[in-house]
C-alpha cells in the first residue's frame, strides 16, 4: 500500500507542475519554483574558466538538467578571460550574469547582485572553490523544500571547524536582505 501512495503522490506532483519525474530524486522530495522551495546555487567568476568549467562538471554529473536545482552564476568584471567567451559551454538551465566593468575587488557586490535577481526564497552561495556533495545537496534540498530550516537563520554546509569562516552558505532572499546584504 505504501508504493501505491507514493506512485500516486508522483503521478500528482506531475499532474500539478506538468513535469516528470518532479517528485522524485532517489527518495528525496522534490520541488520546484511552484512553491518557491527550489534551491539556487550562485557563484561569482572573475578570469577563472578552468575553475568554472569543474564546478559546472560537477553540478552536470549529479543534476544534469537542473531538475533538483537552479543554477546562477555572475562575471564580476572579468576582462581576460570574460564568461561571455564561454557561454556555449554553459548549460542552457544556468542563469548567467555580467558585471561589464572590472571594480576591484568586487566579490561581495556580485553577490548582491545575485540576491537581487533570485526569484528562490533559499539560495546557495557559494566561493568557487567549493561544490556540495551529491548526499549534502539531497539533504539540503529536501530540508529546504520540507520547511525544516528557519528562514531567519543563514547555514554553512559541512563542518570548517571553530576557527574555520567560509564565505559560502544558504540563507533564504529574504534574511539577506534583512541582514542588508553586504557593504559595498
Amino acid at each position: 500500500m505504501l508504493n501505491q501512495s507514493k506512485i500516486d503522490t508522483q503521478k500528482y506532483w506531475e499532474n500539478y507542475t506538468g513535469k516528470e519525474g518532479w517528485a522524485t530524486w532517489d527518495g528525496y522530495g522534490l520541488y520546484g519554483d511552484d512553491h518557491n522551495s527550489r534551491v539556487r546555487i550562485n557563484y561569482t567568476y572573475y578570469n577563472s574558466w578552468p575553475l568554472m568549467q569543474r564546478i559546472i562538471a560537477w553540478y552536470q554529473e549529479i543534476d544534469p538538467d537542473g531538475r533538483h536545482c537552479d543554477y546562477s552564476v555572475i562575471d564580476d568584471g572579468s576582462q581576460k578571460d570574460s564568461i561571455k567567451d564561454h557561454l556555449n559551454d554553459i548549460p542552457d538551465h544556468w542563469k548567467v550574469y555580467l558585471i561589464p566593468k572590472d571594480m576591484g575587488w568586487n566579490n561581495e557586490g556580485a553577490r548582491n547582485c545575485l540576491m537581487k535577481e533570485t526569484s528562490n526564497k533559499w539560495n546557495l552561495l557559494l566561493d568557487s572553490d567549493y561544490v556540495i556533495t551529491q548526499n549534502n545537496l539531497k539533504k539540503i534540498v529536501q530540508a529546504a523544500g520540507s520547511n525544516w530550516l528557519d528562514a531567519g537563520t543563514m547555514y554553512y554546509p559541512g563542518n570548517f571547524g571553530p576557527s574555520q569562516g567560509r564565505n559560502s552558505y544558504l540563507i533564504t532572499k529574504q534574511e539577506f536582505w534583512r541582514r542588508g546584504g553586504y557593504d559595498q
